[in-house]
């Protein structure tokens, strides 16, 4: 009824105020629509533009259809140009609203107010989003931003997505720029450069390449190939760290290894610090275990063995045990001593407190509040004593 229509092998069916132009196209049920090409079925359409050849179109309500083989169905005050798009295939997820698609071979189901460019991508229960490129695979995404190509997102919301082959799964809020970035069940991160792998982490911001991140959240982490387990409320700045189960820390450098390590600050690089709270350590190569409240500069020193609120300054010192101790130098020893200080060079103590050792070669067993100072001396068990010089022995002095 008050249809015009041109060209042959067309139909309307309960259709009326429509221009048909072209060959085959069928139209039911429809009011109000401008159909050209070949082969295109509508039904159920209203206030349309449709052109193209074996378009499929249901239930569609001023949009623009252009192209070929494209299937539309619930589709309302939308713009799709391409071919082989399919917006809402099954009809059965809820209608395709406000979606402008350009591009071929996309795949859009359930959208709400989005915009997808490019090609093949695959689009489902996606709302208020805007997806760009081409190879992108969508599932259940709303609220969201994807440009870029080759990128795959599944039950994620409230995403900025840019860049290539990026996978990303059950993410909510977050941002990722880059490429090969691979975010699986993670909140509020933003992640930007290549190959990071950010498995449960929340609240962190990952800036570099081929970063490994599980188990974790509210960090910030700068750099390359750092392996990440455990981590929170802690920065980590460098290349091949391997951090697990740390807390409140900053690490920069270069192949340090963290483990169970709290309220820290660790730089430089080859560190290995382990089961130790409040610690400093500056340098390459000090391996510190078993450390509270202390300060570990230099290079190759060994700290471990409860040792507490000592400051060791030097070259290859070793402390075990020690507490509220000042070693400096080199290759010194130092066991089970109590505040004390150690300067110069292969000094050994053990088992005394209260004593001040500077010099070559000391060695000091089970002495108390004394001073020695010079070379090669040894004092065992002696306790108040003074020693200037070299070479001197004393034992048992009390």
């Amino acid at each position: 009824e008050d249809s015009v229509i041109s060209g042959s092998n067309n139909t309307s069916e309960l259709s009326k105020k429509n221009l048909i132009i072209g060959e085959s196209n069928e139209l039911t049920n429809s009011e109000n629509n401008i159909v050209s090409g070949l082969n295109n079925d509508i039904s159920g359409n209203n206030n349309n533009n449709i052109s193209g050849e074996n378009n499929v179109v249901l239930n569609a309500l001023s949009s623009i259809i252009s192209g070929f083989n494209n299937i539309v169905k619930n589709v309302t005050k939308s713009i799709i140009f391409g071919e082989l798009n399919e917006i809402n295939k099954d009809g059965t997820t809820g209608p395709s609203i406000g979606v402008s698609v350009s591009g071929k071979s996309n795949k859009i189901m359930g959208s709400r107010y989005s915009s997808i460019f490019g090609q093949n991508h695959t689009v489902t229960d996606t709302d208020e989003s805007i997806i760009g490129g081409d190879n992108v695979t969508s599932n259940t995404v709303e609220q969201s931003i994807i440009l870029g190509n080759n990128i795959s997102v599944g039950n994620s919301k409230l995403n900025n997505i840019t860049g290539k082959s990026h996978v990303i799964n059950t993410s909510n809020q977050s941002i990722v720029s880059g490429s090969s970035n691979n975010l699986t069940t993670g909140n509020n991160n933003s992640i930007f450069g290549s190959n990071n792998i950010i498995n449960k982490d929340d609240n962190s911001v990952i800036l570099g390449s081929q970063n490994q991140v599980t188990d974790s959240c509210n960090n910030s982490v700068f750099g390359e190939s750092n392996i990440i387990n455990d981590l929170s409320n802690s920065m980590i700045a460098g290349s091949s760290n391997n951090i697990t189960n740390v807390i409140n820390t900053l690490s920069s450098g270069v192949g340090n290894t963290l483990l169970n390590v709290n309220e820290s600050i660790i730089s430089s690089q080859m560190n290995v610090v382990k089961n130790s709270k409040s610690a400093l350590v500056f340098g390459d190569r000090n391996k510190v275990e078993d450390v509270s409240g202390s300060i570990i500069m230099g290079k190759e020193n060994d700290v471990s063995g409860n040792t507490n609120y000592s400051t060791i300054l030097g070259l290859k010192n070793t402390e075990k045990q020690g507490n509220n101790n000042l070693i400096l130098g080199r290759e010194n020893n130092s066991t089970n001593q109590e505040q004390s200080i150690m300067s110069g060079k292969e000094n050994v103590s053990s088992n005394g407190k209260n004593s001040i050792i500077s010099g070559l070669e000391n060695t000091i067993v089970d002495t108390n509040n004394s001073i020695i100072s010079g070379d090669t001396n040894t004092l065992d068990t002696v306790n108040d004593t003074l020693v200037i010089g070299k070479e001197q022995q004393l034992t048992t002095i009390n």
